[in-house]
Parts: C-alpha cells; structure tokens; sequence
C-alpha cells in the first residue's frame, strides 16, 4: 500500500492551466479574454512614476485599498472579471530605476475568480 502511495506522489501530474493572464489591464478594453469561469485571474499592470508613496481609498464592496491613481480602473476591472470572495487580492510593487528617470516602477497586481 505504502508503494501505490508512493508512486501517486511522484508521478501525479501537475499541471498549471488552472490559471489566466491579463496583461495591460487599464491600457484598452479588454474585448476578449480567454479564461474560464472560476479560474484564477491575474491581471497586471505597470507604470513609472517620481514619486513611491501613494495614497489609497478603501473600497467596503470588495475590501481592498485601492490605489487612488487607478481607482476608476481597478474598479472597473473588478467588477467585469472578478468573483468578490476571499480569493480577490490587489498587490503593488514599486522598486527604485537604479538608472534613470523616472524614478520608481510600480506594478500592480490583481488577483481573483474570473467570472
């Protein structure tokens, strides 16, 4: 018994189309997107920007801080691709450009359910 278990745990599959990409997702509109319903979704975002503190507004009907800049943005892709559960993550990520201007990187990251 103790083999059969063995085999399971070294020759299962595993496989990592459980999930979809959106990248740009406030550059145009997204027309088509092909996800599945209940798949996880990760939409990304990137920009430049002198500054690295930025302020946020905290949003009751999905509970996130959302990035004041992108809030109209956010919201709209929340609400057209994400299921509102506790999968539903907003991330951002500003690092400092060693060599140039502007300044700083930020990349926002939106994770959820696809509807």
């Amino acid at each position: 018994m103790l083999k059969i278990l063995f085999f399971f745990l070294f020759f299962w599959e595993v496989s990592a189309t459980d999930t979809c990409e959106i990248n740009n997702i406030f550059d145009k509109p997204i027309k088509s997107v092909s996800c599945l319903k209940g798949q996880k979704l990760f939409g990304y975002y990137q920009f430049e920007s002198e500054k690295s503190q930025f302020e946020y507004e905290f949003n009751k009907k999905f509970d996130v801080y959302l990035l004041k800049l992108y809030k109209n943005e956010k919201l709209n892709f929340l609400e057209k691709f994400c299921i509102n559960n506790d999968d539903l993550r907003v991330k951002e990520i500003t690092n400092l450009n060693k060599n140039g201007k502007p300044r700083f990187t930020t990349k926002i990251i939106v994770s959820c359910r696809f509807k």
